[in-house]
């Protein structure tokens, strides 16, 4: 259990950082930490997983790398929405905006380290 409970640990200490880097621009500040939390979270927690389903359940890389591709464009449009909504205060738009970054994050992460996790292991082989 502790092996599972320390690296998100070690993540969301992580996640404190920003806010000693940029301590004048909160709202940046939040986003920043978000985006790294959830990446990290992405790379520590499915990666591995995703990386297996990758290899033996799926045979097409192609599915990957336009999946990769569907969520960089996602979250380029979730950190406008964040944009947006943070200009105008508008507060729907923030949560959606929000969930979308955050999820397109763990996921975008965990995809492109599953490919390098990939391509060593076939090199290896």
């Amino acid at each position: 259990m502790r092996a599972v409970l320390y690296p998100l640990l070690v993540i969301l200490s992580l996640g404190v950082t920003p806010f000693t880097l940029l301590p004048e621009h909160e709202e940046l500040a939040a986003v920043v930490a978000g985006l790294l939390v959830t990446s990290l979270i992405g790379v520590a927690y499915l990666s591995l997983p995703l990386s297996a389903f990758t290899k033996y359940g799926l045979k097409r890389r192609s599915i990957s790398k336009r999946l990769q591709n569907v969520l960089a464009a996602n979250l380029v449009f979730s950190l406008a929405g964040i944009t947006i909504a943070e200009i105008a205060t508008l507060g729907p738009l923030m949560v959606i905006a929000t969930v979308s970054a955050a999820l397109s994050t763990l996921f975008l992460s965990a995809l492109i380290t599953s490919g390098m996790l990939l391509r060593i292991v076939n090199r290896r082989a």
